[in-house]
C-alpha cells in the first residue's frame, strides 16, 4: 500500500539545448515542516491570493479567478488534527499541484462530508460506510486523495476500500463540431469582412475580431471581448496584439519561459482591428475595444445593454454572438444551425469555447512543442492540454479530406459549401 501514498505532482523540465521536454511525477505526502507550510501561507497572502493574516483564522478567505471572495471553512473544532490537516492540503494544493482555489474549496467541503460520513474515520463504522457508497461519485476521490496526503490514524482500511474502486469517472473530451462546420464558418467570416462596409459590419465586430484572433491563438473568449483600444502596435515591420491573461494571474509559476502575452499577427487581421478602432473614436471614447456605448450607437437591439460603457461581458458576448449566426450566418448566407451532434447536410453550432480549442489542436497538428503551446494557451499544467489529442487524429484526417477536395475541384475563389466536404 505504500507505493500508493502520496498526490501525484508533475514538474516540466525543458531541455534548451535538443528543445526536447521531461516530466518528473513525484507523489507529496505531508512531507513539510511547519516552517514551509508558513512560508507557502505567507507566499499565497503576499501574491493576494489569500488575504488572511493569520494561518491559525478558523475561515481562510481567497480570491477566485474572477476576482471574487471566496472562503474555505475549517470548521473541524472537536478534531483539532483533521482542521490541521486540511489546511495543509489547501496549501499543497495551492503552491504545489496549482489547483485553482475554487476547485480546493469544492474538494475541502467533499472531504469534511465524506470525514462525517466515516465518523472521522472511525474503524468501528467502516461496514456502514461500504455499504452506503455509490460508485463513480467524484467525491470519492477527493476523499481519497486527501487520506493518502495526510496518512492519518484510521484511514488506511479506507484508503484500501476506496483505492480498489471505480471512484472517479474518466474524464470525457470535449465533444468538437466538424471539421467541414469550422471551415465553412471561417470562409463565412473572411466573406463578410471583404464584401460590407464597415457600418454594416459594426456591431458584428467583436465576433469577427474574436474569430480572427482565437482560431490561431488559443485564447478564452473573455481575454478578447475585454481588450483595451490600445492592444495592438507595430514594431520594425511586424504586427502584435497584447493580451492579458485572465485564468491564474495571480499564481503561475515559471516553467521554461513567461506566459506569452504579445502574439504576432497577420498584417490584415492588424487593419481590421485598427479601421474599427479609426471608425468608432468619433462615438466612442473608452477604455476597452468593445464597449456597450458602440453596440447602443450601432442600434444592436437588446434590453440589456443598460448605460455602461465600460468592457463587454460574457452574456452580451453571447447576445452578440447569437445575432451573428442567426443574421449572417442564416439570414445572408443560408446556412441552417444545427445543435453538435445533429449534422447531415447543415452546420453545426461552434461554441465560443470551442475556437481556444481548435486553435491548440491546430498547433499540436503543426508540430508544436507541448510546453510552447502550453504556455500560449496560459495553462499551468501540462496535463490540462492532454485530452486534445483525442481530437488530433480525426481532425487531422478532416483536414485533408477537405483540403483535398478542394485542390481537386479547384474551388478556391468559390463559395465553400459545406455540401463539397460532405461528399468525402
Amino acid at each position: 500500500m505504500g507505493a500508493a501514498i502520496g498526490i501525484n505532482i508533475s514538474q516540466y523540465i525543458e531541455d534548451e539545448k535538443t528543445n526536447n521536454y521531461y516530466i518528473l511525477n513525484q507523489k507529496v505526502t505531508n512531507m513539510y515542516s511547519d516552517e514551509e507550510y508558513q512560508d507557502m501561507f505567507v507566499s499565497l497572502k503576499n501574491k493576494n491570493i489569500l488575504l488572511n493574516e493569520k494561518y491559525t483564522d478558523r475561515i481562510w478567505i481567497f480570491i477566485d479567478k474572477i476576482g471574487y471572495k471566496r472562503n474555505i471553512v475549517f470548521d473541524l473544532d472537536l478534531r483539532p488534527q483533521m482542521g490541521e490537516m486540511l489546511k495543509k492540503y489547501t496549501l499543497v494544493m495551492f503552491c504545489k499541484k496549482m489547483v485553482e482555489g475554487i476547485t480546493i474549496q469544492n474538494k475541502i467541503f467533499n472531504i469534511k462530508r465524506e470525514l462525517f460520513n466515516t465518523h472521522y474515520l472511525d474503524k468501528d463504522y467502516y461496514l456502514s460506510y461500504v455499504e452506503s457508497i455509490h460508485i463513480e461519485d467524484n467525491r470519492y476521490y477527493d476523499f481519497l486523495e486527501f487520506l493518502k496526503f495526510a496518512n492519518l490514524d484510521g484511514g488506511a482500511k479506507y484508503i484500501e476500500l476506496l483505492d480498489n474502486m471505480p471512484i472517479r469517472p474518466e474524464k470525457k473530451p470535449r465533444d468538437l463540431p466538424c471539421y467541414q462546420s469550422i471551415i465553412l464558418f471561417d470562409y463565412i467570416i473572411d466573406d463578410f469582412i471583404k464584401t460590407h462596409n464597415i457600418g454594416e459590419k459594426i456591431k458584428y465586430y467583436p465576433v469577427l475580431i474574436w474569430w480572427k484572433l482565437s482560431s490561431i491563438i488559443p485564447l478564452r473568449p473573455g481575454e478578447v471581448y475585454q481588450l483595451p483600444k490600445n492592444c495592438i502596435f507595430e514594431d520594425n515591420g511586424k504586427f502584435y496584439i497584447h493580451i492579458e491573461r485572465i485564468k491564474n494571474k495571480f499564481k503561475r509559476r515559471k516553467l521554461s519561459k513567461p506566459i506569452v502575452k504579445d502574439f504576432e499577427i497577420k498584417q490584415e487581421t492588424y487593419e481590421i482591428i485598427l479601421n474599427y478602432i479609426s471608425f468608432i473614436k468619433e462615438f466612442d471614447d473608452g477604455e476597452f475595444l468593445f464597449s456597450t456605448n458602440v453596440l447602443q450607437k450601432c442600434s444592436f437591439t437588446t434590453s440589456r445593454i443598460g448605460d455602461n460603457t465600460s468592457k463587454l461581458t460574457h452574456k452580451l458576448m453571447e447576445t452578440i454572438y447569437k445575432h451573428f449566426l442567426k443574421e449572417v450566418v442564416e439570414d445572408i448566407y443560408g446556412y441552417h444551425i444545427v445543435p453538435l451532434g445533429q449534422r447531415k447536410n447543415d452546420n453545426e453550432k461552434i461554441k465560443m469555447g470551442d475556437v481556444r480549442h481548435l486553435a491548440i489542436i491546430n498547433m499540436m497538428m503543426l508540430g508544436y512543442n507541448p510546453l510552447y503551446i502550453m504556455e500560449l494557451a496560459g495553462h499551468t499544467k501540462l496535463e490540462t492540454q492532454m485530452g486534445y489529442y483525442n481530437h488530433v487524429e480525426t481532425f487531422a484526417t478532416a483536414k485533408t479530406n477537405v483540403l483535398k477536395n478542394m485542390i481537386m475541384k479547384n474551388k478556391e475563389l468559390a463559395p465553400y459549401s459545406i455540401d463539397d466536404a460532405s461528399n468525402n
